[in-house]
């Protein structure tokens, strides 16, 4: 928890105090925009986290599922600050770039080595589904300790923890109690991305990506896009299973 809280620290003071070579603070403004233009999410621009903080900037690359819902965590400490009101959900598109080439994988070249990694992938989007609403966290009730906690969903349905987050609590599966109304909720498009001419080898050349709110904006069927997203395998049988990104960032190339 401790280290949770560091990076959520960490992301508040870049976005309150990055500046640009003009003095402006650059991220302060966005979020103040945001509840001004009644928007949803910020862009960051790797180059200026790797400015801010190099530790951060590794990070990211190194472990991305926590570090990008750290960074969520922190734009949405700061927007209740500058509300009176509800505040909604706000969300992080990280620009992806070119600095860190080494992430930068063909689509035909995405192997299990990558699972659960922070990838960039280049293609085309050929096809796109409507916007749907689904369960990003579902909420739990440990009946033994009385602990209420929230774990992402990984699979089609909804399964109970295998363990409780308490310390040193025994519960099992059986002892969770799911509760299904304090569930979190967010608004996703699947889009199938193409293998861009150029880059053409052999294996699989196209695949789901996941775009989540301000996301869905850029995608437009026939863009050529260059995505940052965690790769993630779902296990279905022995002998099958799926794949698609969660993308984080997104730009039109």
């Amino acid at each position: 928890m401790k280290l949770l809280v560091e990076f959520d620290r960490k992301f508040e003071d870049f976005y309150r105090h990055y500046q640009e070579k003009d003095g402006t603070l650059k991220y302060n403004e966005m979020i103040k925009n945001i509840q001004i233009n009644k928007a949803s999410s910020i862009e960051i621009y790797y180059e200026d986290l790797l400015d801010f903080s190099p530790y951060l900037a590794r990070h990211l690359i190194e472990n991305p599922e926590p570090i990008v819902e750290d960074a969520e965590n922190a734009l949405d400490n700061i927007l209740r600050g500058y509300s009176k009101g509800e505040v909604k959900k706000g969300y992080v598109n990280f620009i992806p770039s070119e600095i860190v080439s080494d992430i930068i994988i063909p689509i035909t070249e995405l192997r299990a080595k990558h699972n659960a990694k922070l990838v960039g992938i280049k293609g085309n989007i050929i096809a796109k589904q409507r916007p749907k609403i689904q369960i990003k966290k579902a909420c739990f009730k440990c009946q033994l300790c009385g602990a209420t906690f929230k774990a992402k969903k990984t699979t089609a349905r909804v399964q109970k923890p295998s363990r409780c987050i308490t310390i040193n609590c025994k519960a099992r599966k059986s002892d969770f109690k799911y509760v299904k109304k304090e569930n979190e909720y967010n608004r996703t498009q699947e889009i199938l991305v193409q293998t861009l001419p150029n880059d053409i080898h052999c294996g699989q050349n196209r695949i789901k990506v996941n775009l989540n709110e301000d996301l869905m904006k850029i995608a437009r069927k026939g863009t050529n896009v260059f995505i940052w997203g965690i790769y993630i395998i779902l296990i279905k049988s022995r002998s099958d299973y799926e794949s698609h990104i969660d993308a984080v960032g997104i730009k039109t190339i």
